[in-house]
């Protein structure tokens, strides 16, 4: 699967946890699997970006995250990489109609990419 408009992966790695940062609609993004959690993380910021602060709840941002596999199998720590790029593709199209919602776009001011 290739990078898109949309989305596009810098870097799709690992185990224990699997990580991947990128770009999703302009915006940088952090995806990190492990256990039996995968979370996807956006900074939406407007000066100094930074996902990892969005995860924390330290910063404007979108964070999505769900349960993987059965509960304690640690099945998200060894997640294969075509899950978890079908993952982020799922992740980037909620984040980019997320983005376009009304109220997200007063509340974020000129930054926001429209279509």
């Amino acid at each position: 699967m290739k990078n898109s408009p949309l989305l596009h992966i810098m870097y799709l790695d690992g185990e224990a946890p699997v990580q991947a940062i990128g770009n999703v609609c302009g915006y940088p993004f952090y995806f990190r699997a492990r256990g039996s959690v995968w979370t996807f993380a956006v900074a939406t910021y407007h000066t100094a970006p930074d996902p990892f602060a969005a995860l924390a709840g330290q910063q404007q941002g979108f964070v999505l995250s769900k349960l993987y596999g059965p509960p304690r199998a640690g099945a998200a720590s060894v997640m294969p990489e075509d899950v978890a790029r079908a993952i982020l593709q799922r992740c980037a199209r909620a984040f980019a109609a997320f983005t376009e919602s009304e109220d997200y776009r007063e509340a974020a001011g000129p930054r926001v990419h429209t279509r």
